[in-house]
């Protein structure tokens, strides 16, 4: 068994959690999610309100 593998179960799941948050928080702002998924692969990310 690889040593390093829970160390990365725990990294994506962190990931995972962080776009789920992301995607989230975007829908309850009504914010379109794939325009808003389009401008963070163009590296200008729509920053959601907090």
């Amino acid at each position: 068994m690889d040593p390093d593998r829970p160390k990365k179960r725990i990294e994506g799941a962190q990931q995972f959690c962080r776009i789920r948050g992301y995607i989230s928080t975007l829908r309850k702002q009504g914010i379109p999610v794939l325009d808003a998924l389009k401008q963070v692969f163009m590296k200008t990310p729509i920053l959601p309100a907090l």
